[in-house]
Parts: C-alpha cells; sequence; structure tokens
C-alpha cells in the first residue's frame, strides 16, 4: 500500500466521480476546502490541485498574509503521559 499523497505538507484526498458517462478524478487538501481541481486521471488531478495550491500561495503572498500550514498532529502523547503520571502518584484508598 502506497502512503498517502501530501502537498506541502497538507493530506490530498482523491477520488474518481462520475459524470454524464465519463470519470472525472477530484482532488482537494483535507484542511483547505478552497484548494480543489479535478482532471481526468488521478496523476492529472494531482498536477492540477498542485497547481491551484501554487495560485493560492502566490494570492496569499500578495495581499501579504501568511501562508496558509496544516495543523500540528499531536496524537495521543500528552493524554497518555497525563494518565501515566496519575497512575503512578500513591494515594491513600478511598473507601
Amino acid at each position: 500500500m502506497s502512503k498517502a499523497p501530501k502537498i506541502d505538507g497538507f493530506a490530498v484526498e482523491v477520488i474518481p466521480t462520475f459524470r454524464r458517462g465519463s470519470t472525472v478524478w477530484a482532488a482537494w487538501l483535507t484542511e483547505q476546502p478552497t484548494a480543489k481541481a479535478e482532471g481526468g486521471g488521478y496523476d492529472e488531478a494531482l498536477k492540477a490541485l498542485s497547481a491551484r495550491w501554487d495560485e493560492i500561495k502566490a494570492a496569499h503572498r500578495a495581499a501579504g498574509q501568511p501562508i496558509p500550514t496544516p495543523a500540528r498532529r499531536r496524537g495521543n502523547k500528552r493524554i497518555l503521559d497525563t494518565i501515566r503520571r496519575l497512575g503512578e502518584r500513591k494515594t491513600a484508598p478511598i473507601f
């Protein structure tokens, strides 16, 4: 199984859609709903999405705004550390 494609750290979703008897591939960045593109094939849709993302970044630069970045995934490490610390505490029984 291959790794999911990414563009500048953003996860990419690519699915086939059927329109008027033909297959069109739709691609978009999962955290940036405005960045979406279509193509006749899987690779074509990814290339179109990459070009669209470059246009969006250029528009942000031209407007003087920061370029969007993907949200940092923290996972469960902080929660698991807290549970581990609570489990290590020596407390008197409640009952």
